[in-house]
């Protein structure tokens, strides 16, 4: 396992994503879910039991990424989800914001890859937990973004980093030839 912290980033078809995340990784991981999720009574305190970080969905949220960058920077997993939505097209993935690398440089880690393959396309918060899948969760190497940004977290620099972290999940996909977007009109960083 890794001994730093980490920020990990994975594709996004499911609810339950994380916890398939969780169950590959030997150290607890803290997740940015959507606020929304967060205050389902049901959820709740399963959420704060997973040390999962509530997210404001509009614009950048300083609090979460604030605590995202301590958490990462004292040895712990984060997960963030590039795409911060659901993905329930059939492409690999939604337009990505550069998020999770302006994070792990800011705590000085680096960040790992996941995708996650087969789970049940569904927009429905609990139906993932009923319905059984079959998945396969493929782990990429860790990458040296602090290394790759040189310490810089502007625009352009956030932006070509994703695009090499969203390459490495395409890989791990199996998927080559695919061209990640970056969301960057209304992303100010």
């Amino acid at each position: 396992g890794l001994s730093t912290g980490a920020i990990l980033i994975a594709n996004h078809r499911s609810s339950v994503d994380p916890f398939f995340i969780q169950m590959a990784c030997d150290k607890p991981v803290g997740c940015l879910v959507a606020r929304e999720y967060v205050e389902i009574p049901v959820l709740r305190h399963l959420f704060r039991f997973l040390g999962m970080i509530p997210v404001g969905r509009k614009g950048v949220d300083t609090q979460a990424t604030k605590r995202a960058i301590r958490e990462a920077a004292i040895g712990r997993l984060v997960l963030m989800f590039p795409e911060g939505r659901l993905n329930t097209t059939s492409d690999l993935m939604q337009s990505c914001r550069p998020g999770a690398v302006l994070v792990a440089i800011r705590a000085g880690v680096p960040i790992v890859p996941f995708y996650v393959r087969d789970i049940p396309f569904t927009n429905a918060v609990l139906k993932p937990f009923i319905s059984r899948a079959r998945v396969q969760l493929c782990v990429g190497k860790p990458i040296d973004v602090v290394k790759l940004s040189q310490g810089k977290t502007d625009k352009q620099t956030l932006a070509e980093i994703l695009l090499i972290c969203l390459q490495e999940i395409a890989k791990l996909a199996g998927e080559v030839d695919w061209e990640p977007q970056v969301a960057g009109r209304n992303w100010n960083g």
